[in-house]
């Protein structure tokens, strides 16, 4: 049994540099089209306690959207957000950066009631907007740095993809990569493979047997589509992972941008694992997010039912992976098999090389940087210690939606 699971770490490894070398060959077919693009989109960024980062956010936008006039920037605060000692609240650092520098370019909503979750913020935002087939509502995170060339691919991608109705940025999270600890570092690297993965590279196959997902930031939805389905789900924790599984029930297929964002990992273990809790919260609601599909669409497909066992599957790798990791090599030192050992170690290294290695080459390519390598050796030790948040979230019975830190 343990020669069995060094031997799937080894396949899986493979399979990882395969699937990268698929995507390659698949995207380098890809043409620009020229013809004049309709409609706008609006960006909408949520803020929750986002006094320290969002002038900065609001520059880089800013500068991110300065030639087309086609893009509408907005910003959405909330009266959940309580003034703390003599700190500003966002609500008033940005209306006194907008006043100060007579910025007009963007739209200052404020969700009124002291309740709710993002997805009230969003469908508040919502409301003053029309239905529009050639318009799209998009959500970015206070910390989102989008590739500067973002706006130039969407507009291509909705006119090439002749306006579908999902389009997904996928992420990495090396924003401030220097800033962190070497654990950290190697949670940074986990979460990018994750964004890359499952994410870009399973959705730009379109299948219905893989997993897909649309993620809170770097989401573009068609406007007519989010009016139909009346907004944002606000019934689950992470309203991302509902959409996903709608959008299954739906049969509809996610575009990914081939441009990425750049987000920040958390500064903290203690942060990333009860942000991680709180993912795994929603996740493993998936039986509760089935029903609730079921409910509103009346019927099942074949695609919400591979993204039912998916989600399971992968909920039980993330909780258990550590562990079949860790077990064996451990049972090795306690049978004193030298040989053994090393192939545990040796197929378990060349798991997560082929792994993290396409990872950070498809970060390359697509962003045209060069990164250290010496980040693979961090993400391994992260992925023996990966099941800390739903461990945490399993076990906190009192558990309450956490904001993540900035």
């Amino acid at each position: 049994m343990i020669y069995i699971i060094a031997i799937l770490e080894i396949l899986y490894g493979i399979y990882n540099i395969v699937k990268m070398c698929i995507f390659f060959h698949k995207i380098s077919h890809k043409k620009v089209n020229n013809t004049p693009n309709k409609g706008k989109v609006i960006i909408v960024i949520p803020c929750l306690y986002e006094q320290s980062i969002i002038i900065d956010t609001i520059n880089y936008f800013l500068n991110l959207i300065s030639n087309f006039p086609n893009i509408e920037f907005a910003i959405v605060t909330t009266e959940k957000e309580k003034k703390i000692d003599n700190i500003q609240t966002t609500k008033e650092v940005i209306n006194d950066y907008i006043r100060i520098n007579n910025i007009k370019q963007i739209k200052h909503y404020h969700y009124p009631k002291s309740d709710g979750i993002m997805a009230d913020q969003l469908n508040y935002v919502l409301s003053f907007y029309d239905k529009d087939v050639y318009s799209y509502f998009s959500v970015y995170n206070a910390d989102s740095r989008p590739n500067i060339n973002t706006i130039k691919e969407l507009i291509n991608t909705i006119k090439y993809n002749n306006y579908p109705y999902i389009i997904q940025q996928y992420s990495y999270a090396f924003s401030n990569l220097d800033k962190l600890s070497f654990i950290m570092k190697g949670f940074a690297l986990y979460q990018s493979n994750f964004e890359i993965k499952y994410g870009l590279l399973n959705s730009s196959n379109s299948s219905k047997f893989l997993y897909t997902y649309v993620v809170g930031h770097g989401l573009y939805i068609r406007l007519d589509l989010l009016k139909e389905m009346n907004g944002f789900n606000n019934k689950f924790w992470c309203e991302d992972i509902y959409l996903s599984s709608n959008l299954r029930c739906k049969n509809i297929n996610i575009i990914p941008l081939l441009v990425l964002e750049n987000m920040e990992t958390p500064k903290k273990l203690s942060i990333l694992i009860r942000q991680n809790a709180t993912w795994f919260k929603t996740a493993n609601q998936v039986f509760k997010i089935f029903k609730s599909n079921y409910k509103d669409e009346k019927k099942i497909t074949i695609s919400l039912l591979f993204w039912l066992l998916n989600r399971i599957w992968m909920n039980l790798s993330w909780l258990f992976l550590p562990f079949m990791v860790i077990i064996p090599i451990i049972t090795s030192i306690y049978l004193k098999d030298l040989s053994l050992f090393i192939t545990l170690i040796c197929s378990y290294m060349f798991m997560e090389i082929c792994i993290f290695l396409s990872t950070l080459i498809i970060i390359e390519k697509l962003e045209h940087k060069k990164l250290s390598k010496k980040i693979i050796l961090f993400g391994m030790i992260s992925t023996l210690i990966s099941n800390f948040g739903p461990i945490y979230s399993i076990f906190n019975f009192k558990m309450k939606k956490y904001k993540t830190e900035r």
